[in-house]
């Protein structure tokens, strides 16, 4: 009988603790979706969901999931969340993740939720692997803390990442009391508590999603570089290893507000920016590619590889690759007497004086008083270049038929000499060039190894058609020469040209060859890249990387610096670029006047000195020819 009593009394023991743990469980079901709505309604109102259900959740614990009022009135995407690596039919994870646009799921303003009993790290490598989520929160929907977890490598490239779940016994007396865990990955702490879930402490997305990334704590990044990058990335000297320039300047800064060291490279292995060699990426961008080095601040334009297999910063500013050529040499002096006319006019000047001169020949000898002494040809031509050099007539003709000559001829002489006036002090007052040449059709082109990466890409037939050079001086030496086009980024190619003082001047193409952006690059997914973006981003803003005098101050102190490599050639001061209109200039405004451009004046001068003398000296001659033949007759 007692033996009975027993047994009894430990039945009714059992079945009430079971009563009591599916009620406390219930209640604390209960409690997490009570959270889960208030998240999807407060911090993460108006966001996209895409809740990955652990496909060990009971089928009423889905089912509850998806009917809380906040989640059922956002807009959603429901995925199981499995360890089911089957070949042979597709998840419906898989399948739904194949009907989202490119990058929806990885959108910055999507928040992916994550529910689950028991929290495994193979079911974040999974999620990983399909959504690539940059805003995640793992909501424990069992009795394990589980905060561990976030350290997985598989969340390494999480944007935003916290952790719903139990809060230790150490931090709050209340069995179904819920924490809020992040993870600093920079940070020595590890796992951290940002709090119990009060609905008011985490109202907005800042709070409930803080920067996991304040600082690097000292963190020191192996940066991929080519010292080859004037005037952003170069080294001060032919053997020195230590690097100069805009971008230095620029990390010097970021790492004292960061709080993080950096080390760079001199080259890369290859011996070439970025490309790929049989589908693999090599120079500075493999390094990043293969996980050497943690990102580059050698820049480049966005390409559609570049935008798949890495992550982009904001841009630094926007530069053009342009055709740098020659400037045409002026006509010389002595073709400004002609230009004035084109051949057209001249012919037709010339036709009608010979006209003139034989009509008047045939006149005099047919009309001509008899007894008189008929002019010869040299006095015709003498009175009617008269009108033609702006002199006047000495004396009008006793024939009427002269005279009437004599008023059709002058005025049209007056036209000619005025039209002749205008347009000589028109082109002695703007010195006429060359035709420039505004495509590249028909002119061979010399590209320096930098740009030849770029322009080697599209279907075109220019870098088929161009030299490509080893190095600055070779091309620079072709273009000086007369007998090449320089293609290159225009900083550089100006910055080239302003260290050879004594170069001819020159003029970069109307039109740019490629314009763009220019770029660092990440690894794809870098999570910290907002720290970099947000700093490069203000100092765009402030006006460092625009024409300004910030950027003219930082490029004249780096133009010396520049000046003085041991490995530089043109190491004269010389004229800034860009002073000179016609260096640098497409088709801008003409040069002032100089001495040089005023001396055609006085050599029309003296040519209309020289030629009146002669006029002069042939009438004195034909006056006393004449004169003895009357006297003798």
């Amino acid at each position: 009988m007692p033996s009975a009593a027993i047994s009894c009394l430990l039945k009714l023991i059992l079945v009430s603790g079971t009563v009591y743990t599916a009620a406390s469980g219930d209640q604390l079901h209960d409690r997490q979706l009570q959270v889960l709505g208030e998240v999807v309604s407060g911090p993460a109102r108006g966001r996209p969901l895409t809740l990955h259900l652990d496909a060990a959740l009971p089928a009423d614990v889905q089912q509850a999931v998806l009917e809380v009022e906040a989640v059922r009135r956002a807009p959603r995407l429901t995925m199981s969340l499995s360890l089911n690596h089957s070949h042979e039919q597709r998840s419906r994870q898989e399948a739904a993740t194949a009907s989202l646009p490119r990058g929806a799921s990885s959108s910055s303003s999507m928040l992916h939720v994550v529910l689950w009993f028991t929290p495994q790290p193979e079911l974040l490598q999974a999620l990983w692997l399909h959504c690539k989520p940059r805003n995640l929160l793992l909501l424990n929907m069992g009795s394990i803390f589980g905060a561990e977890v976030l350290r997985a490598e598989a969340l390494s490239g999480v944007e935003k990442l916290v952790l719903i779940g139990h809060l230790s016994t150490e931090a709050d007396q209340d069995p179904d009391a819920l924490g809020v865990y992040t993870v600093l990955p920079f940070s020595t702490g590890g796992v951290q508590l940002l709090g119990p879930w009060r609905r008011e402490s985490f109202g907005s997305w800042e709070a409930l999603f803080p920067d996991r990334f304040p600082s690097f704590e000292g963190y020191t990044f192996h940066l991929a570089t080519w010292m080859n990058d004037y005037p952003y990335l170069y080294r001060r000297n032919k053997t020195s290893s230590q690097g100069t320039g805009i971008t230095i300047k620029v990390l010097d800064s970021l790492s004292v507000l960061l709080n993080f060291s950096y080390t760079l490279t001199v080259e890369p292995p290859e011996l070439v920016y970025a490309g790929k060699v049989n589908g693999s990426w090599v120079g500075t961008l493999g390094m990043v590619y293969r996980k050497e080095k943690n990102f580059t601040i050698n820049m480049f334009y966005v390409t559609p590889e570049r935008w798949t297999d890495f992550d982009p910063s904001a841009y630094w500013s926007f530069h053009d690759i342009d055709v740098f050529l020659l400037a045409p040499q002026p006509f010389p002096m002595s073709t400004n007497l002609l230009r004035p006319f084109t051949f057209g006019v001249w012919a037709t000047v010339v036709t009608s004086l010979a006209v003139a001169m034989s009509s008047c020949l045939v006149l005099e000898k047919t009309g001509g008083a008899r007894g008189l002494a008929r002019p010869s040809a040299t006095s015709v031509w003498l009175q009617l270049h008269h009108g033609l050099v702006g002199q006047s007539v000495p004396a009008l003709p006793r024939a009427p038929w002269q005279r009437v000559f004599l008023a059709a001829w002058l005025p049209c002489c007056l036209v000619i000499t005025t039209a002749y006036t205008g347009n000589l002090v028109g082109i002695l007052s703007s010195p006429a060039y060359p035709r420039r040449l505004h495509t590249l059709q028909t002119s061979p082109t010399a590209t320096s190894d930098t740009a030849g990466s770029l322009i080697k890409n599209p279907p075109n037939s220019l870098y088929r058609k161009g030299d490509l050079f080893p190095g600055s001086q070779a091309a620079v030496g072709a273009m000086l020469a007369g007998t090449h086009a320089l293609v290159e980024y225009t900083y550089i190619a100006r910055l080239w040209l302003q260290s050879y003082p004594q170069a001819p001047s020159w003029y970069i193409m109307r039109e740019p060859l490629l314009t763009g952006s220019i770029h660092c690059y990440f690894r794809r997914h870098t999570p910290w890249k907002h720290k970099f973006d947000n700093s490069f981003r203000r100092l765009v803003e402030g006006g460092l990387f625009r024409s300004g005098p910030r950027w003219e101050a930082l490029r004249g102190i780096l133009f010396e610096e520049l000046t003085q490599l041991s490995d530089r050639g043109g190491k004269g001061s010389g004229q800034a670029v860009g002073s000179d209109t016609r260096r640098g200039s497409g088709d801008g405004p003409a040069p002032p006047l100089t001495l040089h451009h005023l001396q055609g004046a006085f050599y029309v001068l003296g040519l209309v000195w020289v030629a009146g003398g002669c006029v002069l000296l042939m009438e004195i001659l034909t006056h006393r020819h004449q004169t003895s033949r009357g006297r003798y007759s």
